[in-house]
């Protein structure tokens, strides 16, 4: 991966994360997976490479609460422009970094305090790109609404989220089902925390087996 200074980054991924990290042209992709699987970091890279390779492009990277993004997404978002070269902007007026090739990256949570502005956060934008960290926290309507911004002319639009395991029923299973072939315009990764083995210690692994049972979500 290469940023507008030219300088090199090299990352190695593995199986279903570069699989993920390839997409460039899947309507709205789930990223699914189980603690430490790695899901955060490669949606993350997957926008700083849309917005190194697309200048000008706007993109969205939301959580459902301002603790969440600015907690947990911002910092993570920046430390990968930093390890890339990528000097960033930021716009407190409009909630966005700047990158050099003109490229917008707004940083938002979805929440609103007044349920009668239920869609405030988020109205108004223009994007071609939206990644939500921890879509399980949202509702449905809010998810269909921030899909609905996704309308900048001149750019491929892509719709990405990365829950924790959900339960059957819940509107994220029922949008992405395991077996998703007849929707080609959605995509459904599971990670599990054995795809992301390598970048993790042998101990950590163990002590998760013995936390959790075989086959539990996290």
């Amino acid at each position: 991966m290469v940023s507008s200074d030219a300088e090199i980054v090299r990352m190695r991924w593995k199986g279903k994360h570069s699989e993920a990290l390839q997409d460039g042209q899947t309507y709205e992709t789930c990223i699914e997976g189980a603690i430490r699987a790695g899901k955060t970091t490669v949606c993350l890279w997957r926008e700083y490479d849309a917005a190194v390779a697309f200048p000008g492009i706007h993109i969205l990277l939301a959580r459902w609460t301002d603790d969440g993004v600015f907690g947990l997404v911002a910092p993570l978002w920046r430390r990968i422009c930093e390890s890339a070269g990528v000097k960033l902007t930021w716009h407190s007026d409009e909630g966005y970094d700047e990158l050099p090739n003109g490229s917008r990256v707004y940083i938002r949570g979805l929440k609103s305090q007044d349920q009668t502005l239920r869609y405030s956060k988020f109205r108004g934008l223009t994007l071609a790109r939206c990644y939500i960290d921890q879509a399980e926290e949202i509702p449905q309507d809010i998810y269909l609404e921030v899909t609905g911004r996704l309308s900048q002319v001149g750019y491929t639009p892509q719709m990405t989220i990365s829950p924790q395991s959900v339960e059957q029923g819940h509107w994220i299973a029922e949008r992405f089902p395991e077996d998703n072939h007849h929707l080609p315009r959605r995509k459904y990764l599971p990670l599990s925390v054995y795809d992301n083995a390598h970048n993790l210690t042998p101990e950590y692994l163990r002590n998760l087996e013995e936390t959790y049972q075989p086959e539990h979500p996290k």
